[in-house]
């Protein structure tokens, strides 16, 4: 193309900003950037803005940071006239208004291989389930979340010692070069997307922090090797059930289960339980684990309002 394409981009987290910086590397014409408003982050709970926020600002970019998205932020961007609009792990339904505003649409990326693991955990969800394989999706957005037809999407391996915060990033770095690979065709018409085959759609949902919670009985029968499942899963099943059936949860062995949940729900909210200690009953982070036969081991823990130890120190620190 002659011209620079011209595109907004929605995003806020540090996996939106690998995105970001291959666009902006790569000769694109940025003319907004929406991102998350600034909130409290931290221990210390500061209002911080998004990393993508400050990379905007830092790069003399215009940026925006409504909350939420709705029909009449057309008027409140006051955006330019766009090629097309890039969204990466921006968390908000884009109001169809927006999706048709671009000249060749709004471009989605999803960490998952799209229709499966629709939602906000794929990359989770595909370790929980012991999934050999994920991938990369971009589409071209529709009113529905993670439902649009396919523009481009590759496979990625799941490693065996990959959390969701390592696999994302690996995740994120190919599919922004796949996508400034591919946006001048796009945009050139060149591509054809196809429909995704809604049939065989299962769902990735939204976590919260009770969701990583694990009796610490059941965490004790998994290093001890036990794998009698008569107790359900608690905390885990509530969301791996719906796009995991309940007959597999069950038939998964404590000890394995709980060794992809370390590694899938790292370093948010994390498998955590609750332990009696010296002054009294605190809550007890599992941050990994591995594997040693039948049974779970536990490496790294941290305890309320203490630092990261190994798991043995801290059964030191209890005698």
């Amino acid at each position: 193309m002659s011209n620079p394409i011209s595109c907004a981009f929605f995003g806020s987290s540090e996996n939106s900003l690998t995105v970001l910086r291959s666009l902006t590397g790569s000769g694109m014409s940025l003319k907004l950037v929406v991102s998350a408003p600034p909130r409290p982050a931290g221990r210390k709970q500061i209002i911080s803005k998004t990393p993508v926020h400050i990379f905007a600002e830092n790069h003399n970019i215009p940026v925006k940071t409504p909350a939420p998205l709705k029909d009449t932020t057309l008027k409140v961007l006051n955006l330019p006239e766009l090629d097309v609009a890039i969204v990466a792990d921006y968390a908000q339904l884009i109001p169809k208004v927006l999706l048709d505003y671009p000249k060749h649409s709004c471009l989605n990326l999803h960490p998952s291989l799209l229709p499966k693991f629709r939602g906000s955990t794929p990359g989770e969800m595909a370790i929980l389930h012991g999934e050999k394989e994920t991938g990369m999706t971009i589409i071209r957005m529709d009113e529905k979340f993670d439902h649009g037809p396919i523009i481009s999407q590759f496979k990625e391996e799941i490693r065996n010692d990959d959390t969701s915060e390592t696999l994302y990033r690996r995740l994120f770095t190919k599919g922004a070069e796949v996508l400034t690979t591919i946006l001048p065709a796009w945009v050139e018409g060149r591509i054809s997307p196809r429909q995704q085959d809604h049939s065989q759609a299962t769902l990735a949902p939204r976590l919260t922090r009770d969701d990583g919670f694990i009796p610490w009985r059941i965490i004790q029968a998994a290093m001890n090797g036990e794998t009698d499942q008569s107790e359900p899963m608690i905390g885990l099943f509530k969301f791996a059930a719906v796009s995991l059936r309940k007959k597999d949860l069950l038939s998964t062995p404590y000890p394995l289960l709980l060794e992809r949940a370390t590694r899938a729900l790292y370093p948010w909210p994390g498998v955590w339980t609750k332990i009696q200690v010296k002054d009294g009953e605190k809550r007890l982070k599992i941050l990994s684990a591995h594997l040693d036969g039948n049974r779970l081991t536990l490496d790294n823990v941290q305890l309320e309002g203490k630092q990261s130890t190994t798991f043995s120190n801290f059964q030191a620190s209890l005698a």
